[in-house]
């Protein structure tokens, strides 16, 4: 679940604001999870795209987040949904 790997993140924010530890969350071949939102359609596209959305509510969310890091990396840049490698 997406959510949990920004709740310790989101959890110290709050309670240690500037002084909370910096949590990196690293994905690897994040081009597996990420692909372009309604790329194929069906079922299997429907998933990928609430994993999308997920991730970019988290990253670009209306709390911001100044303890957190986000790497993605991958092999396929042409996979990822455009959203993904925008600055956030």
């Amino acid at each position: 679940n997406i959510r949990k790997l920004f709740a310790e993140a989101r959890a110290d924010e709050k309670k240690l604001g500037d002084k909370s530890p910096l949590h990196i969350i690293v994905f690897d071949e994040i081009d597996a999870i990420c692909k372009q939102r309604g790329a194929n359609g069906g079922v299997g596209a429907q998933v990928s795209d609430q994993v999308v959305n997920q991730l970019l509510t988290n990253i670009d969310g209306v709390e911001a987040l100044n303890n957190i890091v986000v790497i993605g990396m991958t092999n396929r840049k042409d996979l990822l949904d455009e959203a993904i490698l925008r600055p956030a």
